[in-house]
């Protein structure tokens, strides 16, 4: 029974081993990424960028990367960074647009224990294409430019808040609280005519976020 035991423990280690080996084999060797510059912990495990990104430096050690590897940076074993903004149009395409990849699967709004998708995160084209066709008409450059002072008006607002509240320096900003307080104002004042006031009460109203939150 114990060589049993000792032997099965034995096998257990050498898989591992050998997974590990057949991990970095593969991503050193055989990885259609592999020509990508980038971190060397970074083609074997996207721990690291969470790491920095937990650590609040992900803006930084970024720029650093693209400052010392160039315009296409590996930072993950499956993921390029890119810092050209004339691949903009060839990112993010509308005609043979890109697969979105499962990242955006937290995105999902989780109602009654179903998961819901919507038509910024959905990863299926078809789906996509039915619920967008109905309102791609009112996102032309011309309907844009037709509400645009809805959008300059909550922007005033947010600009106003900002700099009443930490042009001195002295106080921290909480930038992800104020740009949710942005984006879901700027969606209210465009759907409804007037704002949430987010901005206006430097708050969650009627805990808006706090059920936003909760449905992912």
């Amino acid at each position: 029974m114990m060589f049993l035991i000792e032997n099965g423990s034995l096998v257990l280690i050498t898989l591992f081993f050998c997974s590990i080996v057949s991990k970095i084999a593969w991503e050193l060797f055989f990885s259609p990424l592999r020509h990508f510059p980038g971190p060397v912990a970074a083609k074997f495990t996207n721990i690291y960028r969470a790491f920095k990104a937990y650590l609040g430096s992900m803006d930084n050690t970024q720029r650093d990367w693209h400052r010392n590897y160039g315009v296409a940076v590996r930072v993950g074993p499956k993921t390029i960074s890119l810092s050209d903004p004339s691949l903009i149009g060839t990112v993010y395409a509308t005609k043979n647009a890109w697969l979105k990849d499962e990242m955006y699967k937290p995105n999902d709004a989780l109602i009654e224990g179903k998961r819901m998708s919507n038509i910024f995160n959905s990863r299926d084209p078809l789906w996509h294409e039915k619920y967008v066709k109905p309102i791609r008409s009112l996102w032309t450059m011309t309907r844009v430019l037709d509400i645009e002072p809805l959008f300059d008006e909550t922007l005033e607002m947010f600009i106003k808040k900002l700099s009443a509240n930490f042009a001195d320096g002295l106080d921290t900003c909480m930038v992800d609280d104020w740009l949710a307080y942005l984006a879901w104002d700027m969606t209210a004042n465009i759907s409804f005519g007037r704002p949430f006031g987010l901005i206006e009460q430097e708050n969650d109203v009627d805990d808006i976020l706090l059920e936003s939150k909760r449905t992912l």
